[in-house]
């Protein structure tokens, strides 16, 4: 899947965790219509939203369509690094939805639902370039089965807040505080299993500019150097958008 593909499935689960109305789906955008809140903290109308408290009525929050086709007139664009992106991860970080969830199941015999605990990660790489991406990564809490790309797994499924008649739910023997250490093991690895060309690259331009600092007076530039330092000094940071406890059928998601 596309980095913009995974962006738009990123946004249908946010809109969906966070009580959004999905109206409709295209290959390259979703419309939604927002809630109250979701509009407030990513559409940017500040001077709507106040003008109505002031006149205290409820204002309207707006049916939007969100799209990944930068070519085309209608809609918000969904990309990284963009003022919708980064009041939507604002939001994220101040209001981190943790939530529980049910696979929606019509049936008339007695079903069981797994637990499965479902993290999405910003990993930020810092240096000379900074790049950033968001991961998805699903424990169960009973096997302790690990996958990644979990939002898009779940894309095709229907999930609720309270589980159908005959679903019954089984009690993790995973806790899920063990299970975040499981999960922090796992980012790891797959972070260790990544290319590091950028980080050697800044690495080396971080050298050949201390070389350069050197042949100044080091108690007048040390300010220079150090925003040098923290400009080129190769970080990751790996933070916690979401959470949620999703109750599926077993093996939903296995290949072999």
């Amino acid at each position: 899947m596309s980095t913009l593909s995974f962006l738009q499935t990123f946004y249908k689960n946010f809109f969906r965790m966070t009580n959004c109305n999905i109206l409709s789906e295209e290959k390259d955008s979703i419309t939604v219509q927002l809630t109250k809140e979701i509009d407030k903290a990513i559409m940017h109308r500040p001077y709507y939203w106040t003008y109505m408290e002031t006149i205290q009525q409820e204002g309207i929050p707006q049916k939007v369509c969100f799209t990944t086709n930068d070519k085309t007139a209608n809609g918000y664009t969904l990309q990284y690094d963009t003022p919708l992106y980064n009041r939507t991860m604002s939001w994220l970080q101040k209001n981190t939805v943790y939530g529980v969830y049910y696979e929606a199941i019509h049936t008339n015999t007695e079903t069981m639902l797994y637990p499965w605990l479902l993290l999405n990660v910003k990993i930020g790489y810092e240096g000379k370039i900074h790049t950033e991406e968001i991961i998805s990564i699903g424990l169960q809490l009973i096997h302790g089965i690990i996958e990644f790309h979990m939002m898009e797994k779940l894309a095709e499924k229907s999930l609720q807040e309270k589980p159908n008649d005959y679903c019954y739910t089984i009690a993790p023997i995973i806790s899920v505080l063990n299970g975040y250490k499981q999960m922090d093991k796992a980012i790891n690895q797959y972070l260790e299993s990544k290319s590091y060309e950028w980080a050697m690259t800044s690495y080396h331009e971080m050298k050949l500019e201390e070389k350069i600092w050197e042949k100044h007076d080091t108690n007048i530039l040390n300010n220079e150097k150090a925003a040098m330092y923290k400009r080129l000094q190769p970080k990751i940071h790996v933070e916690v958008l979401q959470g949620a406890l999703i109750y599926i059928r077993n093996n939903q998601f296995r290949t072999t």
